[in-house]
């Protein structure tokens, strides 16, 4: 079974933990410690919202898991983008729990890349929502679909409004275990981050950024944590931040990285290691 753990009241993290071993392409080269792969579920009496599915290898185990905590509860999936980590294993989930529903704010409807055992694509209902809209038709108006500063793919984000939880997605996902029993849950202490540095470790996936305007992106990232203001943020991969203080600091450290770094630091990768390297946020 994948590790459950609670974020809040009627919010569980299920996660599968692999070690750091130089085969994921979006971690630094530095990296060490585990990764967990995480999914989220949200649970009302009759509904269940499940937050990305994850890649293929962990199909048994979070299926397994889900039919455990589900229940009688209907099931409907978001996934957050149309990449492998995010829609892993949605034709398993569909096939193997009934009834179940799916929506998302991507143009490409995610069943369409999906497929079955005998290879058919899997019909399920589904809903497609815009930014700015709550996933009240699906059940669950706590939830907000955000429009991320930092994406690829047609990514979105989901805000819970009650818990202030932010479901972020492939962002924010920088902070690795030390060991693999550890809890996902950070809620003290130091993050566990690549040596080269935070923003070496962001560019490892968002490569584009290296070259981005930043003077563009700044007003939107203070936009939008002036609108919501976190005390969970919530990654498909790496530790859950957790609690006001710390992730106030938390997005203080990214912002830094992404917007304020020396002008030096961008000439090149060793240059840039060099001007960022940090043991913690």
């Amino acid at each position: 079974m994948s590790r459950v753990e609670q974020i809040a009241d009627n919010i569980l993290v299920l996660s599968d933990v692999v070690p750091i071993d130089g085969r994921v392409s979006w971690l630094a080269p530095g990296a060490k410690g585990f990764e967990p792969f995480n999914e989220y579920l949200v649970l009302s009496e009759d509904n269940a919202l499940l937050f990305e599915t994850g890649v293929a290898a962990h199909g048994p185990s979070l299926v397994q898991s889900l039919k455990e905590i589900l229940g009688s509860r209907r099931l409907a999936i978001y996934p957050s983008r149309i990449e492998l980590d995010s829609i892993g294993n949605l034709g398993r989930i569909l096939e193997e729990i009934p009834n179940t529903i799916v929506g998302c704010a991507n143009p490409i409807e995610p069943t369409r890349l999906a497929h079955l055992r005998d290879w058919t694509t899997p019909r399920a209902p589904f809903t497609r929502f815009l930014v700015g809209s709550t996933l009240a038709e699906i059940g669950f108006p706590q939830l907000t679909v955000v429009d991320p500063v930092i994406r690829t793919l047609g990514t979105s984000w989901l805000w819970h409004e009650h818990a202030k939880v932010l479901f972020s997605a492939d962002f924010f996902c920088n902070d690795m275990l030390t060991t693999e029993d550890q809890s996902v849950i950070r809620r003290s202490g130091d993050a566990l981050i690549a040596p080269e540095g935070l923003r070496f470790s962001i560019l490892q996936k968002f490569d584009w950024l290296e070259l981005a305007n930043k003077e563009n992106l700044l007003p939107a990232w203070d936009n939008l944590f002036s609108r919501i203001s976190p005390d969970v943020l919530a990654p498909v991969h790496g530790r859950v931040q957790f609690g006001a203080k710390l992730v106030a600091g938390v997005l203080e450290d990214y912002r830094k990285a992404l917007f304020f770094f020396p002008d030096s630091a961008a000439a090149s990768p060793p240059a840039l290691a060099k001007a960022t390297s940090v043991d913690k946020y």
